[in-house]
C-alpha cells in the first residue's frame, strides 16, 4: 500500500475514534485527508460505507430507539427535503457563503455555551424541529455540512449523552442514504472505490470500537466540553473553507 494509501487509512482510524467517543466528527477528518489523495466524490464513496456502519452501531446500541425516532420525526423527515432540495440549489445559494454564516454560528454556539449564556431548552415542537432539519438539510445539501448543525441543536435539546450520539447516528445516517444515492447516480460505484472501501472497515470499526469503550468512560460534563471542542474545530474549519 503506498504512502497516499495509507494517510487516508490513518486519517479514517483517527476520525472513527472520534467518531466512536463523541458519536460525530468522522468526515470532518476522513474526508479532506481522502479528497486529497482520492479526489472528493471518491472519498464520499469510499468512506460512505464504513460511516454507515458506525451510524448504524450508534442508532441501534441500545436497541431500537422508537420513542426518539417519533420525538425526531419531523426532523428527520424535513432533513431528507432540505438535503433533497439543497442539492438542487447549488446554481443558486453560494456554499462559500453558507459555510462563513455556518461557521460564525457554531463559534457563537461554543462561546454562549463556555460562557454559560442562557439558551432556549423548549426546543422539540414540531415548527422548530421543522424549521431545523429544513435549514440544516439544505446547508448538507449545497455545503455538505449538515452534521455540526444537528449537533448543535441536539445538544441543546438532549441532555444525555448516550441520547445525543443515537440522535445524531440517525440524522446521519438519513444523510449518507441521500449521499449514496447521488454516488449512485455520479457513477463512482466501481470495483476500485468499493475495494478500498472494504479495506477500510475492519480497521475503522476496530478503532470506533475503542472509541465507544471511551465514550462510556468519561462523564456527562466531560463528553459535553469535548463535543464543544470538536463543534469549535468545526466553526474554523468552515470558515478557513470560505475565505480561502
Amino acid at each position: 500500500m503506498s504512502g497516499a494509501l495509507l494517510a487516508v487509512l490513518a486519517g479514517s482510524v483517527v476520525a472513527a475514534l472520534i467518531k466512536g467517543t463523541l458519536g460525530l466528527g468522522f468526515p470532518i477528518i476522513a474526508t479532506p485527508v481522502a479528497a486529497h489523495v482520492l479526489g472528493v466524490r471518491e472519498a464520499v464513496v469510499v468512506l460512505l460505507l464504513p460511516n454507515m456502519l458506525m451510524d448504524g452501531v450508534l442508532i441501534f446500541r441500545d436497541g431500537v430507539p422508537v420513542a426518539l425516532i417519533r420525538r425526531l420525526a419531523v426532523l428527520l423527515g424535513s432533513l431528507a427535503l432540505g438535503i433533497v432540495l439543497g442539492s438542487t440549489l447549488l446554481a443558486v445559494l453560494s456554499p462559500r457563503a453558507l459555510s462563513l454564516i455556518l461557521g460564525l454560528l457554531l463559534l457563537f454556539y461554543v462561546v454562549a455555551s463556555v460562557v454559560e449564556l442562557p439558551l432556549p431548552r423548549d426546543l422539540d415542537r414540531p415548527p422548530i424541529l421543522a424549521v431545523t432539519g429544513f435549514c440544516s438539510g439544505v446547508s448538507g445539501g449545497v455545503a455538505n455540512t449538515t452534521g455540526p448543525v444537528i449537533a448543535v441543536y441536539l445538544q441543546v435539546l438532549l441532555a444525555d449523552k448516550r441520547e445525543f450520539v443515537t440522535a445524531f447516528g440517525l440524522a446521519s445516517f438519513l444523510g449518507k442514504v441521500v449521499q449514496m444515492l447521488s454516488a449512485y447516480g455520479w457513477h463512482l460505484y466501481t470495483p476500485a472505490n468499493l475495494g478500498f472501501s472494504a479495506l477500510l472497515v475492519v480497521p475503522i470499526m476496530v478503532a470506533f470500537w475503542f472509541g465507544l469503550r471511551i465514550q462510556d468512560r468519561i462523564n456527562q460534563a466531560l463528553f459535553a466540553r469535548l463535543v464543544h471542542v470538536l463543534l469549535l474545530v468545526s466553526g474554523v474549519s468552515l470558515i478557513y473553507r470560505a475565505v480561502a
